[in-house]
């Protein structure tokens, strides 16, 4: 399984070396439906620095075999942007750049619409947010929750908020999970047709990260 994130490589194509390709998949499609992967990663992010958050989100092409399944491409958090049928990570890291949560929409959804799902409530820490996540709603949701928030404002902004730009330096730790996790080419390129079966490989990425 960790092959096939990594390659990017058909499940039919896998070499002689391992198990049978059906005998593999089917264990992967029940563990996909039992959510085995998601759970180890929330078991996992349960020792996370809980000192300071980093939130952002990328965009992942959807290759063509990836937009076959029923319910429309909404269903199956594919959309549509500038760079075609998209779809996007929203990722919560920790102050040591582990990844925590995260939330698969279609590419086109707005980041800061994902954020209140990914932030812990009552921790107390610093989120670091990029100008993308410029709202004074999201601001306010945050100091209401017992954060601090380390958002600069947008530039076309007239009054500039105060934030701690020190610690917002350390943002390229999220920067630096997403670059590891694109290393998977199943990841930087989405092959599932359904939200669930990507999710899943996201997963998997995400524990690898904490394992190695």
């Amino acid at each position: 399984m960790l092959w096939i994130a990594r390659t990017g490589c058909p499940w039919r194509d896998l070499p002689s070396e391992f198990p049978n390709w059906r005998s593999v998949y089917t264990r992967w499609r029940r563990w996909v439906q039992r959510r085995v992967w998601a759970q180890v990663l929330a078991w996992l992010a349960e020792e996370h620095d809980r000192e300071a958050y980093a939130l952002d989100a990328t965009y992942v092409r959807v290759h063509a075999h990836g937009t076959r399944a029923r319910g429309g491409y909404a269903a199956q958090a594919v959309g549509r942007s500038r760079g075609g049928l998209t779809s996007k990570v929203h990722l919560l890291t920790d102050a040591l750049g582990y990844p925590v949560r995260f939330v698969v929409t279609g590419g086109e959804r707005n980041d800061v619409t994902q954020a209140p799902a990914l932030v812990p409530p009552g921790q107390g820490a610093q989120v670091l947010c990029d100008r993308g996540y410029d709202a004074d709603w999201w601001r306010e949701r945050l100091l209401a929750a017992g954060h601090q928030p380390v958002v600069p404002g947008r530039r076309n902004r007239l009054t500039q908020p105060v934030y701690d730009e020190y610690t917002y330096r350390s943002r390229h730790l999220i920067e630096n999970a997403f670059a590891r996790l694109k290393s998977s080419r199943r990841i930087a390129t989405r092959y599932e047709q359904t939200a669930t079966a990507y999710a899943a490989f996201v997963s998997l990425a995400c524990v690898f990260l904490w394992l190695m």
